[in-house]
């Protein structure tokens, strides 16, 4: 299978995953209404699906490097599917806060093994663009999910739409792992052997997995006693230089501050986007104008997901988190003064940076990781940004209510550019 295609089967599922996560926001009022749940118990519900489905993202990586990307991509979704079909058919609050537990366990699962799988495929040149595709590629689930869930549930009821779309996924899962099969890429065999070679540009069958061995197992034999793979080995020694060799980890201590900065590029984007409808709000605009700006912010973010990465691959990893945390701490900050002439290209380049940054920092894992353990090292770093990102606006609301809004949004803008020293830390890196 080309790797064009695998590119295409892995965003499909994106697509499928992103989708399902965003088509319950215009379903939540409704939901809300007929069984008659306060906003608190409303937001519980979104909340513990977010929250749960960052809880099995390690375990599937790891799972993935037993049975392959391919599958626990196709069980994850399906899993989500059957949740999303399970809420549609509760009809009181405790029960659905249990399907949307449930449901969401297997909601994330894409995410690690998807991204571990492109790394691969893409080992070396072109990755960057490739993982910025698979990025941008979830966004077209956000974009079509809820429209079509809010066309449902109006003609036919939320519980019918529910149903109908946790079907529909169990069907499109379905066929896209009949294509798995027939293009060869669903088998049960560790994911490095079966998909990947070391110079990116192979897959699958005997000869490409043998050639992956041997590269393999030749860059460290004949690599310096100080480095693994061309970076720097941990100098720690002992049982802890061996867990990290177990776990593929090469730069323990560059990974650890890559998730940091993941962390906090990810909390600086669910904070700002909580609050910053409630400043628009304090400006005078009405509910129209303010999601006429959100549609933009969220427009500019899918075109900085897809261009940043092929930009990282020809500027550098460090030029693109410097640029993009950069402008996304001064355009959050223009949004207080800004004249309303100004807001649209304002939020287009907002959005931009705000999204445009992950798609570099997913990049940028794979160098720090052995290629066969990439997958729990995804399921590492994504249990931190998504927990970052569903805690974020709790926090910051909780210091809204204390120090004003005001300050509460200009403090989680300025916290943005903790990142910038941080990357620094890297830089040898990449």
């Amino acid at each position: 299978m080309k790797n064009k295609q695998i590119l295409l089967l892995t965003s499909f599922h994106h697509i499928l995953a992103d989708g399902f996560h965003a088509l319950a926001y215009p379903l939540l009022p409704v939901i809300a209404a007929d069984l008659k749940l306060s906003y608190a118990q409303a937001s519980l519900v979104r909340a513990s699906f977010n929250t749960s489905s960052a809880a099995l993202q390690v375990p599937a990586g790891m799972l993935a490097e037993r049975f392959g990307e391919c599958t626990l991509m196709v069980l994850g979704n399906a899993w989500l599917a059957a949740g999303l079909l399970s809420m549609g058919l509760v009809r009181a609050f405790y029960p659905l806060l249990g399907a949307a537990v449930l449901g969401g366990l297997g909601g994330n699962t894409q995410h690690p093994v998807g991204t571990s799988l492109i790394s691969k495929v893409y080992d070396g040149e072109g990755r960057g663009q490739a993982i910025g595709t698979l990025n941008f590629s979830g966004d077209i689930g956000k974009l079509i999910a809820p429209p079509l869930v809010a066309f449902a549930a109006t003609a036919w009821g939320y519980r019918t739409a529910l149903v109908l779309a946790g079907i529909v996924g169990l069907a499109s899962v379905l066929l896209l792992w009949l294509w798995s099969v027939k293009a060869g890429v669903a088998r049960i065999a560790p994911p490095a052997r079966a998909y990947a070679s070391t110079t990116g540009t192979g897959h699958g069958g005997k000869g490409s997995a043998a050639a992956a061995g041997r590269a393999s197992s030749t860059a460290v034999a004949s690599g310096s006693p100080d480095t693994l793979d061309g970076i720097p080995r941990a100098k720690t020694g002992g049982r802890r230089q061996a867990v990290w060799e177990e776990w593929g980890i090469k730069a323990p201590i560059a990974l650890a501050t890559l998730v940091m900065i993941g962390v906090l590029d990810s909390s600086v984007r669910g904070s700002t986007l909580t609050l910053l409808p409630f400043i628009l709000d304090k400006q005078g605009f009405d509910t129209r104008a303010v999601s006429g700006i959100f549609t933009v912010i969220f427009a500019g973010g899918a075109t900085g997901k897809f261009l940043c990465g092929w930009i990282g691959d020809r500027f550098g990893t460090l030029a693109v988190i410097w640029g993009t945390e950069a402008v996304t701490a001064l355009a959050a900050v223009m949004f207080l003064v800004i004249p309303t002439w100004g807001l649209v290209p304002l939020a287009l380049a907002f959005g931009f940076a705000l999204n445009g940054t992950s798609s570099v920092l997913y990049a940028a894992v794979a160098p720090l990781v052995t290629l066969e353990r990439r997958a729990r090292a995804y399921g590492i770093y994504y249990t931190a940004t998504i927990s970052a990102s569903a805690l974020s606006p709790v926090l910051y609301g909780a210091l809204g209510d204390r120090i004003g809004l005001i300050p509460s949004f200009t403090i989680a803008a300025a916290v943005t550019l903790i990142v910038l020293p941080l990357s620094l830390c890297i830089r040898r890196y990449f």
